[in-house]
Formats: structure tokens, sequence, C-alpha cells
């Protein structure tokens, strides 16, 4: 958006080095954000205030950009909206075209789901697409209606090649190429953030 925040944000971006060519300004609708607040022990509780993001149409799109990149990186978030969930079905045909790996990190946020259901059958569809899936265990215990980790991660049915499960202070777990191994994290005395 064409405001602060999305100021802000481009200057960063601009600062750390990021390539911000097909970056598009919004001038009509505020830019989006996530406020996020902790728990005690650092977990992150998020509530999402939608703008310019949701607005990203299927023609704003640089096919050029996308079919050339070495991985394609989405999340569900604009998936709940449209045209931003015609824009993002759009890029990953685009990604899938060219032979880009595929990326997604399915950020379940049911506040902006106002149909729940219709919310997991996006994400469900999406992780369907993905070549790699980064997901958090509550994700994974959702998509795969399945309590235990380790079984609900190997009956996942997806085509990725590596899905990874993070578990907070249990580390986490994945999946590469059909067998399962965990990571261990080092004991951290004093959560700030888990984000």
């Amino acid at each position: 958006g064409r405001d602060g925040f999305g100021d802000g944000l481009l200057k960063l971006l601009q600062a750390e080095g990021v390539d911000t060519r097909s970056l598009i300004v919004d001038p009509q609708d505020h830019t989006a954000l996530a406020f996020v607040s902790l728990s005690d022990r650092g977990d992150p509780d998020f509530a999402i205030f939608t703008g310019a993001s949701t607005n990203l149409a299927p023609t704003d799109l640089d096919s050029e950009l996308i079919s050339t990149a070495r991985i394609f990186h989405f999340g569900t978030v604009l998936m709940a909206f449209e045209p931003s969930r015609a824009a993002t079905l759009e890029a990953i045909r685009i990604a899938k075209v060219a032979n880009v790996l595929v990326s997604c990190d399915p950020n379940w946020r049911p506040a902006i789901w106002t149909d729940q259901a219709r919310g997991l059958a996006t994400m469900k569809e999406a992780i369907a697409l993905a070549d790699i899936i980064k997901m958090n265990a509550d994700e994974l215990r959702l998509v795969a209606g399945e309590q235990d980790l380790h079984k609900a991660l190997e009956s996942l049915n997806v085509p990725a090649m590596l899905v990874a499960v993070t578990m907070s202070e249990k580390g986490c777990m994945y999946r590469f190429n059909g067998d399962i191994y965990t990571q261990p994290v080092p004991v951290v005395e004093d959560v700030v953030d888990a984000t």
C-alpha cells in the first residue's frame, strides 16, 4: 500500500539488498499488517489485517521473474481472498510449467477464514502443489487428521519431496524422499519469541 508502513517496508527491503523491481504499490489500499502477541512461553498468536496484498491479480504477475527463479515460495493467507487467490494459483502454474521448485508454508490463520472448512480445503489444495512444504506441528495435525506427529507425517499424502515440520522445543521432523528424520534443538532457557 502507498502508506507509511508500505514505504518503510520498501526502504527496508531495498536497504537489505532485496530485488524489489517487481514489487507493486497499490495506491488505493493500505499495507496489510500482522500483529503478533506472545504467550508466556513465547508462542505467537497472530491478528492479521488485510490490505493491498489481497488485490494482487493474475495480470499483475511478472511471469518472466517467476519462470526464471530457482524457487517460488508461497503461503496460503492470500488464498483466502480474491483476486489474490487466483494470482497465487497462476503464479504456481507458471512456476510448475518452467520446472521451478515450488515451496509452501501453509501459515494456517483461522481468523482470516470465515469458512474454516473451506480454509482447510484450500490449505490441502496448496500443499498438494508444492515440492517443498514447511509447516508447524498443529498444521500437520490439522491437515492429516492425526494427533501423533510421526503417524501424521507418515500418512500425509502429498507429492512433495521434502516436508519439514517445526515442533517448538522438540526441534523438527522431516520427510525426505519418503524417509522420516528428526532433528533436536539445543535447550533454550529463556524463550523470548518462538517465531
